[in-house]
């Protein structure tokens, strides 16, 4: 029984999603970005390490890439003697680091403000930094040098753009794969692959 373009969009959308969850699930983009999060000591909080419960990093998981339908989109053409005349992917993963921890990101502008000063003395208290008139004194410190240097940035994002195993090229082997598969299964077949990955945070 010949399929419509509507059934063959379907299933080339599940092997496609398969193939991309695979080749993210090996570049390990978000266990990395955690995996420095710990080597820098941004735990106090627990939230940049815990994405899962705090949002902190989107996706919260090197397997939710494409939870989302408008992730990965698949068109497919008239069909022509039972095989579709052509089949585009469009990826558009969503991506990135939580607006809270943005100025950590080397990519971000440098932003200086006086931040809040019982919050980070709250944070020198967890760290054990001297007694009650200490951490008030250090909180104040760090404050103002804060407000006048701006945030220290760091590499915390850096895996979203690695050259081997960032978005993009996971991205590219993922589809690679798929349309290998996709295919197998539809030849001959014209295929046209669009990669509109963006982030709508980072």
């Amino acid at each position: 029984m010949a399929r419509s373009s509507k059934q063959i969009a379907v299933t080339a959308r599940v092997i496609m999603v398969q193939a991309l969850a695979k080749e993210f699930r090996k570049s390990q983009i978000i266990k990395k970005i955690i995996a420095i999060a710990k080597e820098k000591n941004m735990i106090s909080t627990g939230d940049l390490i815990n994405p899962k419960k705090s949002g902190s990093i989107i996706p919260d998981a090197d397997d939710h890439w494409f939870e989302k339908p408008e992730s990965l989109r698949v068109f497919v053409g008239p069909i022509i003697n039972g095989v579709p005349s052509f089949l585009r992917v469009v990826v558009a993963p969503e991506y990135g680091i939580a607006s809270k921890y943005y100025y950590l990101t080397k990519k971000s502008p440098r932003k200086k403000w006086l931040p809040n000063v019982r919050a980070i003395e709250s944070w020198v208290r967890k760290k054990g930094i001297g007694d009650l008139a200490d951490s008030k004194k250090v909180a104040w410190a760090i404050s103002k040098s804060m407000e006048k240097k701006g945030i220290k940035k760091t590499n915390l994002a850096n895996p979203f753009l690695y050259k081997g195993t960032g978005v993009k090229p996971t991205i590219e082997r993922g589809v690679n794969k798929g349309m290998v598969r996709t295919s197998e299964l539809y030849q001959p077949m014209i295929t046209d692959y669009i990669d509109n990955t963006f982030s709508k945070i980072f």
